[in-house]
């Protein structure tokens, strides 16, 4: 299926993401990557538009760490053309962050716009 197919150049572009966060990841030396594609597709004429978020976790303490490899992350992914020339595409608000519990939390939201 072609989703399999951009969460494999996904993930040779972010090489640590996982689709899921384990739950014993050790935040205190580590940011832990997430990757998440098609929890949403919006049918079009000519294309179809699927969710792509990618989420970064760490201890507050790491707040501009993550700050900054999520903003390094989104120059690598916004506009990315994949080897069907499928392309990603920011969404109209495309980052956001959170603080859950002592965690510090940083979401960039996409579009993988497949074309018909």
């Amino acid at each position: 299926m072609i989703l399999q197919k951009y969460e494999d150049e996904l993930s040779n572009l972010i090489p640590e993401a996982t689709d899921l966060i384990k739950p014993d990841f050790d935040y205190t030396q580590n940011i832990a990557i997430e990757i998440k594609i098609a929890e949403g597709i919006d049918e079009k004429n000519y294309c179809n538009d699927i969710t792509l978020q990618i989420r970064f976790v760490g201890m507050f303490d790491k707040k501009f760490e993550i700050i900054n490899r999520t903003l390094e992350t989104d120059k690598l992914l916004n506009q990315h053309k994949f080897s069907n020339n499928d392309w990603i595409i920011r969404e109209n608000i495309w980052y956001t962050s959170y603080i859950d519990e002592e965690k510090f939390n940083t979401v960039l939201m996409y579009k993988i716009r497949n074309y018909k």
